[in-house]
Formats: C-alpha cells, structure tokens, sequence
C-alpha cells in the first residue's frame, strides 16, 4: 500500500516522521519531499527502510512516550506497544507529541 504524508510546513526541507518500531524502540525519521519509505512488519515490531538519499533515520530516547499499534506476530507472543518501562512514568506530565503512526494495512 503505498500512502502519503503530508507535511504542513513550507520552508522545512524534511517531513518529520515519529514511529514506533518495537516494544522498546523508536526511530525519528527526517525525510526529504517525494522519499519511499519501505515500513515492513518483523517479529518483534516494524522495521523502517529507504532506497532515496538524504533520509536520515534516528533511534528515539524515549520510545514509550510513543503510540503504536501491535502486529499480529507481537500479539502471538504476548508483547504489546501499550506497555510501559518504570523509567519512563516520570514523563507522562511532558507536553505530548505530535505522531506520524505506521499503518501496516492490516497484515
């Protein structure tokens, strides 16, 4: 399925993406206008690739801070983006973010 995003800010050189990848992962990907984004799922999440130049993907600090959705083979093994480390309780009072959430199209 191919999607796109729309990012809202004219003199941006790079739409902002937020996704959770794992239970315990998050990547910040900066990507340039008309970049393919490969978003598949794996066992332990989603993984994030690109073939396009000048995308520049980050691991995020604090990956329970951000929603995601759980794909079947996480559900399987009872893992679920919805739980949260001890660490990361303290962050909740934070102003809340803005997220770019992967859609696997139901597989």
């Amino acid at each position: 399925t191919v999607t796109g995003v729309s990012s809202g800010w004219l003199h941006v050189p790079k739409a902002t993406l937020l996704i959770r990848t794992g239970v315990d992962s998050a990547q910040v990907i900066r990507a340039p206008h008309a970049t393919k984004l490969i978003i598949k799922v794996v066992p332990h999440g989603l993984t994030v690739e690109t073939f396009d130049s000048g995308v520049d993907i980050s691991e995020y600090p604090e990956p329970h801070t951000v929603p995601g959705h759980d794909t079947i083979p996480m559900v399987m093994r009872h893992e679920h983006f919805d739980t949260q480390a001890p660490h990361t309780a303290a962050h909740k009072d934070q102003p809340a973010l803005v997220h770019a959430r992967a859609h696997t199209g139901g597989a």
